[in-house]
Order: C-alpha cells, then structure tokens, then sequence
C-alpha cells in the first residue's frame, strides 16, 4: 500500500495501554498526534504485594479511548490505516474461549505473591534463578509470566470454578485486547508478538517459539497459549469502531518506545520513565547474555518468521512515577503529582535523605525479592521537601545503576547522551538531576508518549503507511536536552550515600 494509497487513511492509531490508565492516540503522516483520549483503571490490591488490573474495565476503557479519539478527530474507522497496540507487559490474563470474560484478575507486572514459587523454582537446580536465563534470557523472578499463569491454574483448580481447562485462553494485555479487538468470541484472534512472548518466561529466546521442557516443568497446556508473531505484520481486522481496519502493531511497552525512539541499531540506548523505569540498549541481531543482573529480551521482528528479530539488553525498575502517586496517596505530601517538583526545587538538595522505594523487592541489577522500602538519613532539619526530592533522586539513581550494569555487561562506554520518554520527563529537575548523576547529556522528543507512537509506526510499516525505516528515523527531532552541571565529588558522594541506603533494604523478609 503506497503513501498515495492511503491519502483517505490518513491517520493510524496507537492503543497504549498501561499499568495505571489507557489511551488512544491518532498519528498523522508525520509522527504527529491529531487526537487522543486518555482513562485511568483501578489498582486493586487485595493483599500486600498483590496487585491486580479488571480485565473486563481494561477492555472497555479501550473501547471509549478508541471511540473519543475518533471523535476527537471527527473521523470514523475509515480513516485509519492501521491500529499498533502496546502494552504492560509481563501483566496475565487467562479468560473463557467461550464468552471473554476473565477466570481471575489480571495479575500486573509488579506483584510479588509467587516469590515461594520462584524460591522452590530456583532451589531445584545448580543455576539458581538463573535456570532458565539461557534458554528465556530471564531469571526466575515475580516479575515474568509463567509463575503468575500457573498461580491462576492453581487457584482456578482449587476452586473447582466448572469451567474446563480447554476453554481456557491465556495471554498478555496485548493478546487479551487484539483478541477482543478482531471479535473476541466470534472469531478474535488468539496471538502475541516477540517481545511480548520473551517476557513470560516461557519462551526460547532464539528459536521465538514457546519452549516444550519448561512449559512441561510447570505444567502449562501449550494449547492456550497465543501464536507468537511478529511487531510489525496483519494479525486481523477490527471490528466495533474499528471495524475493518488491519490490527498490525503489536509491542511491548518498552520495545514500543525503543521504536519509537527510532532506535533501530545496536548500541542505541533509551530509558521510558512511567510507573517503573526501564533502559534498554539495542544489541542488533544477536542476543547479549548478561551476566551483571540485565534481562536479555526481543526488541523487535518486522514481519514473519522469514525476518530475523533484533535483541536488546534491558535494566527494570519497578518504582518511579508509581512512588510520587504514593507520595500522594499513601503519604498525603502533595496534593497532586505535578506539585512534586516545586516542592523538590525548594531545597537546595535532599538534606542527605535517601528514599529506595523497594516497595516489591528490587528488580535489575539486583533482583532482591526480599528487600524493601527504605527512607534513610533522616534527621530533625529534614522536611517532606527533602523526601520529594529524594524520591525524585531515587529514580535518577536507579538509572545510574541500570547504566553501570550495561557498562560492565558490554565491556564499552554507553553513547554519550540517553535518550528518555514517558510522562515523568516533563518534570525538568529530574531531568536535570538525571544527566548530573549519570555524567552525560540526557535527550527527549517533542512527543512524551513515545510508545504510542512506536506502536503506531509498527503499524503504518506493516500496512506501507510509511515505507521503511529510514523514512522513520527521517522524523526524529530531539525537543530537549539537559547537560550535567555537578562536580565529580558531589556526583561520587551521592552515589555512594545511595548504595548504602540500597543496603539497608535488603534481607527484610525472610
């Protein structure tokens, strides 16, 4: 399909739907975004360290995005070329072929109720939680799949719900949404792409097909499993509002802004600042195998099986944006997030407080299940605008870490500037804090939400909307950039005075 071609489709739209709301953005031809509409989703947790998403609120918010930004727009379905979707990932799903409707509650990314699971998993063998970080590219951890499906196995089998287990579909928000998306139970389309399937622990990294020894292991049925496909090819059509248009992107959050960033070549490094933190550097062609606590996963694969997949390495950290809510909610500091920065640029540094939000264990480099918040050095001079401030660092922190991890991992330097996204880029003090502490420039596009726009140019590409990746890199622009100001000395002392609150996290629960 030529650009010609699709002069009345003239628009694509993203649905990126993440850990606390959804949205759908419609992009023009140029990477710009004409309309979008946004909704929030409850965070509902039953028990500490739990956390679960209502499959069922998630779907229908997509449903509203899409249609209020087709209205937005003052357009229909028949201006849209295409639909990419990114997503949560990791967050599990597993509903009835039969009406659509979950068995259980989406089990997020962030929940920690397996860690009995992956002590019992990784005690089985010599590697440890490094069993299958050859095959998957993962450690066993809270944070992948697999353990998350088999707990919702357990639980369904426990309570004897009647509904039979070759009824059961189970996927990744991405695989709910586009078999809901291309008609759910008349007809959807049961699929996943790459990216999406090297986060549940249950596929082989190289061969991208699900691996039969650990699918055995843990007693998974390989029939209600998705197909996986690639980021960048036609799944399916639309029905609904979208009826008729080609459901043709298809990333992971974080492979969404990678693209997004039009970082397409190996040694190109982005880091997405939303709920959690996530850096990722892009490796080419051939899988990196970290030894420094990195995951090794998929960034992209542009078509069929006959296309080879790109890889990348990538740090995880599962508190950022998430811990100024918590400042909000929890801690009743602010009233609202955006006021987290004003009250940060009120005192001239954190008073030597430091804030290691470990509320669900660490995550890269670390992968410490047991650890646990920390607030520390605190003293009588010390305010909550000492503790905004640290919990801005706490962000910038974890980043250095993910950096010094890839460094070592490598054996060579990162680029001389990072490039960043996600909402909590607006905040110009983190910002700046983060190219202090890292030492180098720190760059962000004129867009926030580049995720949205990754999945959007995965799917213009499948559909000929755009016609190659050069035409994409052709769009970047590079809006802001902030250049480190502090000394050396300040710099080591800080990050030294955050490695020991880091230490004092550790070996909380036993």
């Amino acid at each position: 399909m030529s650009a010609r071609a699709t002069d009345r489709r003239r628009l694509v739209a993203a649905i990126d739907q993440g850990t606390t709301s959804t949205r759908c953005i419609l992009f023009d031809h140029d990477g710009q975004p004409v309309a979008s509409h946004q909704l929030e989703h409850a965070q509902l947790t039953p028990r500490p360290g739990w956390v679960e998403h209502d499959p069922d609120e998630i779907i229908e918010a997509v449903r509203t995005c899409v249609g209020a930004a087709l209205r937005e727009a003052g357009v229909d379905a028949r201006a849209l070329a295409a639909v990419g979707v990114s997503n949560q990932r990791e967050t599990t799903v597993v509903w009835d072929r039969r009406t659509g409707r979950p068995a259980y509650n989406a089990i997020v990314w962030q929940d920690t109720r397996t860690a009995d699971a992956v002590a019992r998993l990784a005690g089985t063998g010599d590697d440890g939680i490094d069993r299958f970080r050859a095959t998957t590219g993962l450690p066993i951890s809270t944070y992948s799949s697999a353990l998350k499906l088999r707990w919702i196995l357990d639980r369904l089998e426990a309570e004897s719900t009647g509904t039979e287990p070759a009824n059961l579909l189970f996927g990744t928000i991405d695989t709910f949404l586009i078999w809901h998306l291309t008609g759910g139970p008349a007809g959807g389309v049961h699929v996943t792409d790459v990216t999406n399937a090297s986060r549940t622990m249950l596929m082989d990294l190289e061969r991208l097909e699900w691996d039969p020894s650990i699918l055995a292991e843990l007693g998974i049925p390989a029939a209600m499993l998705p197909e996986i496909r690639g980021s960048s090819e036609i799944y399916g059509t639309g029905v609904g509002d979208l009826a008729g248009v080609p459901i043709a992107g298809d990333l992971g959050d974080q492979q969404a802004a990678l693209f997004g960033q039009t970082c397409f070549g190996a040694g190109q490094v982005k880091c997405t600042y939303g709920t959690g933190c996530f850096m990722l550097m892009h490796t080419g062609e051939q899988p990196v195998r970290s030894t420094h606590g990195l995951i090794t996963t998929v960034a992209a694969r542009l078509g069929g099986p006959e296309t080879a997949a790109t890889y990348a390495l990538e740090g995880s950290v599962a508190v950022a944006g998430s811990l100024i809510q918590w400042l909000r909610d929890q801690l009743g500091i602010i009233e609202d997030a955006a006021e987290v920065e004003a009250l940060a640029r009120s005192v001239p540094d954190s008073g030597d407080v430091v804030f290691v939000p470990a509320f669900s264990g660490l995550f890269a480099p670390h992968w410490r299940p047991d650890a646990r918040g920390v607030i520390a050095g605190l003293t009588r001079y010390a305010t909550r605008a000492h503790i905004a401030r640290a919990a801005l660092e706490a962000t910038a922190y974890q980043v250095y870490d993910l950096g010094v991890a890839m460094v070592a991992d490598l054996g060579a330097e990162l680029p001389g500037e990072l490039r960043v996204d996600g909402g909590m880029t607006r905040n110009e003090l983190l910002m700046q804090v983060q190219a202090d502490i890292l030492g180098s420039a720190v760059v962000a596009p004129p867009i926030t939400e580049i995720t949205a726009l990754g999945a959007a140019y995965a799917a213009g590409l499948a559909v000929g909307f755009w016609s190659s990746l050069d035409e994409l890199r052709s769009m970047d622009r590079a809006a802001h950039r902030w250049e480190p100001r502090m000394g050396d000395a300040e710099r080591a002392a800080g990050i030294a005075r955050w490695h020991k609150g880091v230490a004092r996290t550790l070996d909380w629960v036993e």
